[in-house]
This record gives structure tokens, C-alpha cells and sequence, in this order.
């Protein structure tokens, strides 16, 4: 399961099967078109180190993101700067929406 949140502040848990590109891929992992309609563009991926982020639970060691993101001046993404930040520390902003995935998500 992955966490979505859009850069206005909406969130949504999403699962690779219910994606429209979803084709039964080892350990459900998601597909790149449906990764980058989510965030909107190229994707960059994020790893957050082998400790990882954990919510309720479950470890997310990726955040993705539109590598074109700053450049085409996407709003800040609050809620997931605020992770990022509690994992890696420093004070760079998360832009755009994202996409926090567990490692078998990623193919």
C-alpha cells in the first residue's frame, strides 16, 4: 500500500492493483505510467535510508516526486516535507505531489 498526498493536502492509500496499468508485476509493485500520472510528470525517487519512515507501521523507504517539480514551480507538498525532513534532516521542501512507497513496491 502506498500513501499519496497531493501538494493541496489531500491523501489517499492507493495499491498498485487498482491501478489502470497494473499488470500483476512481481510483489506488487507499481507501474512507471501510473507512477508518473500520480506525481504528474518524470519521476525522481527519493530513498530515505535503511531505517525508513514509519506510519501505523509500515515502513516507507521511498518518497517520489515530478523531477521537474521546482523547476515548473510546484507548491510546496507540507505533509511530506515534513517527513522527509524528520528522516534526512536539513530544511530542503518537498514539491508536488508524492507518493511514500514500501521498498517491494518499486520494481
Amino acid at each position: 500500500m502506498a500513501l499519496y498526498y497531493k501538494a493541496n493536502g489531500e491523501f489517499k492509500i492507493i495499491y498498485p492493483q487498482e491501478m489502470p496499468n497494473y499488470e500483476g508485476k512481481p510483489e506488487s509493485s507499481f507501474a512507471l505510467k501510473d507512477m508518473q500520472d500520480l506525481v504528474g510528470g518524470y519521476c525522481q525517487l527519493i530513498y530515505l535510508g535503511d531505517s525508513g519512515l514509519f506510519i501505523e507501521g509500515v515502513k516507507y523507504s521511498y518518497i517520489l516526486v515530478d523531477e521537474d517539480g521546482r523547476m515548473n514551480e510546484k507548491p510546496i507538498n507540507a505533509k511530506v516535507t515534513e517527513y522527509y525532513q524528520h528522516v534526512v534532516g536539513g530544511s530542503v521542501n518537498i514539491v508536488g505531489d508524492a507518493l511514500l512507497l514500501e521498498r517491494h513496491e518499486m520494481d
